[in-house]
């Protein structure tokens, strides 16, 4: 839902709000397991 103004969606003016809905069908925690210059990316998060 971030997408680019005029293309995905329309844009959001200063001022006005934007409220997000989605369902959650694979809610849970899943991990991401870098294995390209693992020592920075999992310093990112």
């Amino acid at each position: 839902m971030d997408g680019v103004p005029h293309l995905t969606q329309a844009p959001i003016a200063p001022g006005e709000a934007f409220t997000y809905e989605f369902d959650a069908v694979d809610a849970g925690t899943f991990w991401y397991h870098p294995h390209q210059r693992s020592f920075e990316q999992v310093g990112l998060g």
